[in-house]
């Protein structure tokens, strides 16, 4: 419930609710998303049950309005929100059709969620104090807190993950409740139990799976994690159970997609085989530009290392030392260090696209939170025996650990932990301080809008996709026309690619209105995409005002006397 109530009174990105803090900025992926679980909630208003009919559905998924770039669940989940959040404290709209505050309801709601499951589990399997820890652990980690705030499919993804994995572990590896606590933690004697789970276990964990298949991507690591994981601790009597399990993922994958059912041979292809015809994105990291299928296969690891708060990091090494003896035959421990190994892997793989800092394998937290819980308690168990205040140590360690949260507010994504000198050291080894433009935020715009003359026009770079600004001026109010605190408008345009000059201007549509070239530059700073603050220096440019991550610019809006250059 702390976890809920943190996120949802800081979610604003755009003065829709003014009298509380301030929240990350719309990133360029929010609408998308937020656009097809509303067209999904609306077009299940619509049908009712009868879009199961193949008429129906072909309405609603062959429409060319429903885009099929990912799986329907954790849209719909946004959709469902959505509603309920409207209905219960709608703000401001004017006529669009969805506002994107209102659907980051459901990725709080799922990170609070998964918050409480991995607590509950932790809590169950090595006592209450390892439970706290892990709950603690994976609410203050900045990056997973942050994703929390926006309306993207990676905090619900976690959620999925998470009850697949560790479903999976409770109906494969059952003890008694008098073997549940801490005396049967990672490196006890516990063996498996000697026959693998029957028909109806295995239907369940299908079900599971299946629904984070229906979620995104980056489930499909999860039926050869678990095959290998199962045939190692269960040799052949896993078989059966596993066939199981993989028919029931597979049906419910199918059906839960209707889109699918349209033409369910060339749909399984175009979606699984996506990823090799899909835009190439540049990945800024260790002060060099990469393609994503060519940054280093140390990018993941890398990454986790310097986006996971450092104690967290050395509780989460305590617990995986503790149980070093039992690591290959203690099933429990074995999933969880797979569940965020696997992810690594998969992304350090030769010509796997990766790049957004950490948020494709964002799904490995959730495990380093629970290895975390366990290596506290066994760190109790350390200080006790040696007669040491634990408490006092244990609390202090935990509450270090918040830090991170309270210095990085509301730009949780430009989090880098004290290893590499917090966000300031991160800039200086070449590190990505800001990727999804959530730095555009409520405080900028508002300073933008007092700097901007009436019906000015202000350049934007980077812009990665063509709904990324008409997205921005109806998502923001302040933006919006007539709806400004002065009543003024002001003009977004894309400025061209990185590097190039920037007196010059390219919007057909402003120049239709015979609007003026722009004198004002709006930059969230996705160095590999952005034009550095030198680069804009030397071509005119003066820095009006910046927003800031532990003093470091994120966000910047500049101005030149003349849109020719010659000031």
């Amino acid at each position: 419930m702390l976890t809920l109530v943190a996120v949802l009174i800081t979610l604003d990105p755009a003065d829709y609710r003014p009298n509380l803090p301030q929240g990350p900025g719309i990133t360029l992926d929010e609408s998308f998303n937020v656009q097809m679980g509303v067209y999904l909630i609306e077009s299940f208003k619509g049908y009712g049950l009868g879009i199961l009919d193949p008429q129906s559905a072909q309405e609603v998924f062959g429409n060319p309005a429903y885009n099929p770039d990912h799986p329907p669940l954790g849209r719909l989940w946004l959709g469902v929100f959505h509603e309920i959040s409207r209905a219960v404290a709608p703000v401001r709209s004017g006529d669009n059709p969805f506002i994107t505050i209102h659907a980051r309801t459901g990725s709080a709601v799922a990170f609070a969620l998964t918050v409480f499951l991995v607590g509950v589990f932790a809590a169950r399997r090595w006592g209450l104090l390892a439970g706290v820890t892990s709950s603690i652990s994976l609410a203050v980690m900045p990056r997973l807190f942050g994703h929390a705030h926006l309306a993207s499919l990676e905090t619900f993804m976690g959620l999925t993950w998470t009850i697949a994995i560790l479903g999976t572990i409770h109906l494969w590896n059952r003890r008694p409740e008098s073997n549940s606590h801490d005396d049967s933690g990672p490196d006890s004697n516990v063996e498996p139990e000697s026959e693998p789970p029957g028909d109806k276990a295995a239907i369940l964990c299908g079900l599971l799976i299946g629904l984070a298949l229906l979620t995104k991507m980056q489930a499909v690591l999860l039926p050869p994690l678990l095959t290998v994981w199962a045939f190692w601790h269960w040799r052949l009597s896993a078989f059966r159970p596993l066939a199981v399990s993989g028919i029931t993922t597979a049906v419910v994958f199918v059906v839960g997609w209707p889109w699918l059912w349209l033409d369910l041979p060339g749909h399984l292809t175009e979606y699984f085989g996506r990823t090799t015809g899909r835009v190439s994105l540049n990945v800024w990291y260790l002060g060099q530009v990469f393609k994503d299928v060519d940054a280093p296969w140390h990018y993941p690891w890398v990454m986790t290392l310097v986006t996971v708060p450092v104690g967290i990091l050395l509780l989460a090494a305590a617990g995986v030392w503790g149980a070093r003896r039992r690591i290959l035959n203690d099933p429990t421990t074995s999933l969880m260090i797979g569940s965020v190994v696997v992810p690594l892997v998969l992304f350090s793989l030769p010509g796997v696209a990766v790049y957004d800092g950490a948020r494709l394998f964002l799904v490995a937290f959730p495990g380093i939170a629970l290895l975390a819980g366990c290596g506290l308690s066994r760190l109790c168990d350390w200080l006790m025996d040696r007669k040491l205040p634990h408490k006092p140590i244990l609390g202090i360690v935990l509450a270090g650990q918040l830090a991170g949260i309270f210095t990085t507010t509301p730009y949780f994504l430009s989090y880098y932990n004290v290893a590499v000198g917090g966000t300031p050291g991160a800039e200086r080894l070449g590190f990505e301080v800001s990727y999804w433009g959530d730095s555009f935020s409520r405080e900028l715009f508002a300073k933008l809008v007092e700097t901007v003359p009436d019906s000015s026009i202000v350049q934007v770079a980077p812009v990665l996709h063509q709904f990324q600004l008409p997205e921005l001026e109806r998502q923001v109010p302040i933006l919006a026309e007539g709806s400004s605190p002065t009543g003024r408008q002001v003009w977004l345009v894309a400025a061209y690619k990185p590097l190039e000059p920037y007196s010059r201007f390219s919007s057909a549509k402003a120049l239709r209105q015979g609007k003026t070239p722009s004198k004002y530059l709006a930059v969230f700073r996705r160095q590999a995409d952005a034009p550095s603050p030198r680069k804009l220096e030397e071509a005119g440019w003066e820095l009006v005002t910046a927003e800031t991550c532990q003093g470091v610019v994120v966000a910047s809006l500049w101005r030149r006397s003349s849109p020719d250059g010659s000031g």
